[in-house]
């Protein structure tokens, strides 16, 4: 398994090996910091690596993306969080899922392979929470749904997922903009909310 500074290192080669379009700058610094002009918004985007699994050479990577709008706000409690599930499509997500699982069978050959029976219970815990995880359908209210790397090539074929992805998802944001609390009260919120006011007033 590779450290934090080995990850962004790769993801950064992989994400410079497609052209992405003008409006999206990119920031200095070791890690991938977008800057994506949206109109009269903009957001920002970079990738954040787990410290605890790159840490621990016998777990995988874990990282998520995440995102900010500089102008959105549903209240004064919103900081402008967006997920980036609320605007990835469905071929988006069936290409995140096969990454996921191409580290999954590259871990699990990994753990095969590893003879020091003291390893065996904490890797096995891992495969299994490897695989509960990548079960799960991607969705909006889970940001940092954790994506999974175990080497260089996982980090760089990640970067250069995300940089493919990209275009399409700013689209998708550019035809609707919300934070993901805007996004929660109209679709999740506001109907639990006035679900419990009938409740209350029966």
């Amino acid at each position: 398994m590779i450290n934090s500074e080995s990850f962004n290192r790769a993801f950064k080669i992989g994400f410079a090996k497609t052209s992405t379009p003008e409006y999206v700058h990119k920031e200095k610094g070791r890690a991938t910091k977008l800057r994506i002009d949206v109109g009269a918004d903009s957001i920002s985007m970079w990738f954040r690596v787990n410290p605890k699994s790159s840490s621990n050479p016998f777990n995988p990577g874990e990282f998520c993306p995440e995102i900010l709008s500089s102008n959105r706000r549903y209240d004064q409690s919103d900081r402008g969080m967006v997920s980036w599930y609320q605007y990835s499509t469905n071929a988006i997500n069936e290409r995140f899922h096969d990454m996921q699982y191409t580290v999954f069978e590259k871990f699990s050959n990994y753990c095969s392979r590893e003879t020091q029976d003291f390893l065996d219970p904490f890797l096995a815990a891992n495969l299994e929470m490897m695989k509960a995880n990548i079960s799960q359908s991607f969705a909006p209210n889970r940001p940092h749904s954790a994506l999974f790397y175990t080497d260089d090539r996982d980090a760089e074929n990640w970067g250069r997922l995300f940089a493919e992805c990209i275009p399409d998802w700013v689209e998708n944001y550019k035809a609707n903009p919300e934070t993901l609390t805007e996004y929660m009260w109209r679709t999740h919120w506001n109907d639990n909310k006035n679900k419990y006011m009938k409740q209350q007033t029966v």
